[in-house]
């Protein structure tokens, strides 16, 4: 998943007690899940950012540099 602007999305979930701190600081998401040895999924690794469209650029350097860890990740669950 990936959203310029996470806030305006069925994607956010708000939260009356952080609501400011959240929208200022949670805007721009990158998501990927990582999976189990068996091939199952095992969670997801998330990135965020508090700029707009910060993630939105595929070949950005944030962009392939979560791409690199989330493959790292699962490279080592692989090898449990």
């Amino acid at each position: 998943m990936v959203s310029g602007d996470v806030r305006h999305t069925a994607a956010w979930v708000r939260s009356p007690r952080t609501l400011t701190d959240d929208m200022r600081n949670y805007v721009s998401v990158m998501a990927k899940p990582y999976y189990r040895p068996n091939g199952a999924p095992g969670g997801t690794v998330t990135l965020t950012s508090g700029r707009v469209d910060h993630f939105t650029k595929l070949n950005a350097s944030a962009t392939l540099a979560f791409d690199t860890v989330v493959s790292f990740v699962n490279m080592v669950l692989l090898e449990e």
